[in-house]
């Protein structure tokens, strides 16, 4: 037959509430689960567990100090938490725990595993609950074991606490690395003593087991504090405690606490922090997309400069042909000012040589014929002089007997300048 719970005790723990035992009149107690408005939901009235241990631990001190009761053969250590860290993931939000387990020396209360079974007892940790002061009910587990770690003659644990009021107790600081523990309940097939190497018996009685054995856990003979051993031993939960007895044995020491107490608030801001990302990465690929086009407007700043280079160089060829010109043209222009002053004085030379009238040889000169015209002029001067040119012999052709220098002159001036210019020539 399943446990009956009411509706509203089973809706409050679903939606995340906060589990409470509280106990009751003989010997009965009940779960209460509180919600996130502070309002309380009961659940079912349950009896309690008869406490044999204590029955047998108050038998023994009357009839054998030699015989130990142990309950459900469950044997506790509590040990340190080294860490706790806040963190979220896929929206929700859990406390990671870490620390040392147990280690192969004997707790406070004189129980240790064998060093051997180091490796095999951290190999049972994962996946195990982790409880509140190890309670009997499934209703206050608030977490998962996630890994246990042999390192040397230690077990390293890492737990994960979910429950929304066991982390809101981590977030607060109500809970920490300081003022908590974490102890692990255990299995065993067998127990030996320290002191002689002997099995304990364990004797099965109506109230529950006993251990019968000469030798007492924690008794001091001869100097030696006798332990019990367990063997074949494997870890059936942890529980986080107020109490971390097993501290005394050097395990668990205290690495830190990293609280992040304005997850709500991030929570909250998932969105904002989303866009706020991919505003990042938009600015980091307009930041890119800027260096790429700087690149190249350097790249083209450079083929600019480069081009412009090439442009003064063609300038100066250019300047310096300009220069070269100029120089060319001066010496040009001085030779042909020095070659027109030589022909100039060559043509009235032979001119002169011809014709005695200036004013006809000025004349001739302005008119600026080029080499061609002025040998065709010559010529025709010359031939015009042998028509009129009195031979050797003293004989003097008929029609110019009677012609003189100066009509010699001014036939020349008609055949070469017309009418006009005889008349202007004899005036």
């Amino acid at each position: 037959m399943g446990v009956y719970m009411p509706a509203d005790f089973d809706k409050c723990v679903k939606s995340g509430g906060r589990v409470r035992t509280k106990d009751l009149d003989d010997g009965k107690y009940m779960h209460i689960c509180y919600d996130k408005n502070g309002k309380s939901h009961a659940g079912e009235v349950k009896t309690k567990k008869k406490d044999n241990e204590a029955e047998l631990n108050n038998m023994s001190s009357h009839k054998n100090d030699k015989i130990e009761a142990i309950s459900n053969f469950n044997i506790d250590y509590i040990t340190n938490i080294n860490d706790v860290k806040i963190e979220a993931e896929k929206g929700m939000k859990k406390v990671v725990i870490t620390g040392t387990l147990m280690n192969d020396k004997a707790n406070g209360n004189n129980w240790k595993i064998k060093a051997n079974e180091v490796p095999s007892v951290a190999a049972s940790v994962k996946g195990r609950p982790v409880k509140i002061q190890h309670s009997e009910s499934d209703w206050e587990i608030v977490g998962t074991n996630v890994s246990g770690v042999p390192m040397e003659s230690m077990i390293g644990y890492v737990a994960e606490i979910t429950d929304p009021s066991a982390i809101q107790k981590f977030e607060t600081g109500t809970w920490n690395a300081q003022n908590m523990g974490i102890s692990p309940r255990m299995n065993f097939k067998t127990i030996e003593c320290s002191y002689c190497g002997e099995k304990v018996k364990m004797v099965m009685t109506p109230f529950g087991s006993m251990i019968d054995h000469p030798h007492k856990r924690g008794e001091d003979i001869k100097g030696k504090i006798v332990n019990y051993e367990l063997c074949g031993a494997s870890i059936m939960e942890t529980s986080l405690t107020s109490n971390p007895a097993y501290r005394e044995s050097g395990a668990g020491s205290i690495d830190g606490v990293t609280l992040y107490a304005s997850l709500e608030k991030m929570f909250a801001n998932v969105e904002k922090t989303d866009k706020l990302e991919v505003d990042i990465m938009a600015e980091n690929d307009l930041e890119l997309i800027i260096a790429q086009k700087n690149t190249e407007i350097d790249k083209l700043m450079a083929e600019k400069n480069e081009l412009l280079a090439k442009i003064d160089g063609v300038e100066k060829l250019v300047a310096e042909r300009d220069a070269k010109v100029r120089e060319l043209e001066t010496s040009f222009n001085a030779t042909s000012e020095r070659l027109n002053t030589f022909v100039k004085a060559e043509r009235e030379r032979i001119l002169k040589e011809h014709i005695k009238d200036e004013s006809l040889i000025a004349e001739i000169m302005s008119k600026n014929m080029l080499d061609e015209e002025f040998s065709a002029q010559i010529k025709l001067i010359e031939k015009i002089q042998g028509s009129t040119r009195v031979d050797v012999g003293g004989s003097v052709p008929t029609d110019a007997q009677t012609t003189k220098q100066e009509d010699m002159e001014a036939l020349v001036a008609k055949e070469l300048f017309g009418e006009n210019f005889v008349a202007v020539l004899k005036k």
